[in-house]
């Protein structure tokens, strides 16, 4: 009998240490099991935590359990159990229980790079354009730009863009920078809010416009006001007005560029020209807004009496002209690897060629029944430039032309 007590005795210590084990989770990365999508990763030199989705926090340790914190305030509280982190349960009310939610995790998977810098000594490539980087420069060619990176948070900077913790984006950064540099400064990249505003000075300011505009930027009074019909009524007026002076201040008459991957078909000799291998089909620029899910679609139209053309793959083509001794040269040395930078302007005239129920197309049916996927906007090509991918240098000037 006292045998048996001392084997219970020492079975009970051992799954008290084991469920006692202290979390150690520096420099660790973990995966949600949902989702590939969301991670957490702790800092290996520091307290510092990646959680979830862009936010950088700090993490202490109680025990077996990790402690996120947020602008000094406890976001969340996992167990660690197993190489496993698991959330504890909430009630009704929002507060925090004792029990331990096992239906989802974040599983330990390998150490965490995230608050190292990845991007130095390394070659990456962004739009076919392949970026040479140090620990401190990117170079494409003869161009390129200064970056830096915060070890502590994580965070990567580029001069003239909002750091990010995001590599593609930071990635993104780099390269429309580098490439403001080799067309001499002459860059605006089209932004989701400048085609937004630009896309909204075409149509009232209705309740759909102005439900995305409260979600996105007041969505805390938004909410407050609730089922309060004076309160909403007030709010509304209120940013109406807000809405209006954004739409009157639009330089309607501002240029952007966009960029579009390109190659060589072949030379026509008779016209001394290349036709261009390239999409008209823009990719949709999508929302930067927290509670706007509209992406804007942009379209290449051309102003005529009938008003706006639509310039798509199927109806026109990408020509630069060029003298054979050059082209010769350029079919010789050239890697096939080519941009399209395109200067464009809105052209305002789109809901003239929409009627009440919207642009069908944009919403991938005909029928008469819709529901917004997207806003849609025209932009006229001014002019065009076809660039060396791989040294980001002017090669000729580009035409988009209508075939029929």
């Amino acid at each position: 009998m006292k045998k048996l007590f001392l084997y219970v005795l020492m079975c009970f210590s051992i799954i008290t240490f084991f469920s006692c084990k202290k979390a150690e989770v520096a420099g660790k990365h973990f995966r949600f099991s949902k989702s590939d999508v969301f991670f957490i990763d702790f800092s290996p030199d520091s307290n510092k935590v990646y959680y979830i989705a862009g936010i950088v926090g700090d993490y202490s340790i109680d025990k077996n359990d990790v402690i996120i914190i947020v602008d000094g305030k406890e976001t969340i509280r996992l167990r660690y159990q197993e190489n496993a982190l698991y959330p504890y349960k909430y009630d009704k009310d929002g507060k925090r229980t004792k029990e331990i939610d096992f239906s989802s995790s974040f599983i330990e998977d390998g150490t965490s790079d995230f608050f190292t810098n990845v991007f130095a000594n390394t070659e990456k490539e962004y739009n076919g354009t392949k970026i040479n980087f140090t620990k401190d420069a990117a170079f494409v060619g003869d161009y390129n730009v200064d970056y830096g990176f915060n070890s502590i948070t994580g965070e990567y900077t580029v001069a003239n863009c909002e750091g990010t913790y995001i590599r593609e984006k930071f990635l993104e950064n780099v390269y429309m920078q580098i490439l403001k540099k080799a067309l001499d400064g002459n860059f605006s990249e089209l932004s989701y809010s400048d085609a937004f505003w630009l896309r909204q000075a075409t149509r009232k300011i209705d309740s759909e416009l102005m439900d995305v505009y409260l979600t996105s930027f007041y969505a805390k009074e938004y909410e407050e006001a609730g089922s309060d019909d004076f309160a909403l009524h007030n709010l509304v007026s209120e940013k109406q007005k807000e809405v209006q002076e954004k739409i009157n201040q639009l330089d309607t008459k501002k240029t952007f560029n966009i960029v579009m991957p390109a190659s060589l078909k072949k030379y026509d000799f008779k016209n001394s020209e290349f036709i261009i291998q390239t999409s008209l089909d823009i990719p949709e620029i999508p929302s930067t807004f927290s509670e706007c899910d509209y992406p804007v679609k942009v379209l290449f139209g051309q102003k005529e009496w009938n008003g706006v053309n639509w310039l798509s793959d199927v109806n026109s083509q990408v020509k630069v002209k060029m003298q054979e001794d050059k082209a010769t040269e350029l079919s010789k040395n050239g890697d096939g690897n080519y941009l399209i930078v395109y200067t464009v302007s809105p052209i305002m005239l789109y809901d003239q060629n929409l009627s009440d129920s919207e642009h069908r197309y944009e919403l991938k049916g005909w029928s008469e029944s819709y529901v917004r996927e997207c806003y849609a906007q025209y932009y006229e090509v001014l002019s065009a430039e076809l660039l060396d991918g791989s040294s980001l240098k002017t090669l000729g000037k580009a035409e988009v032309v209508r075939v029929w």
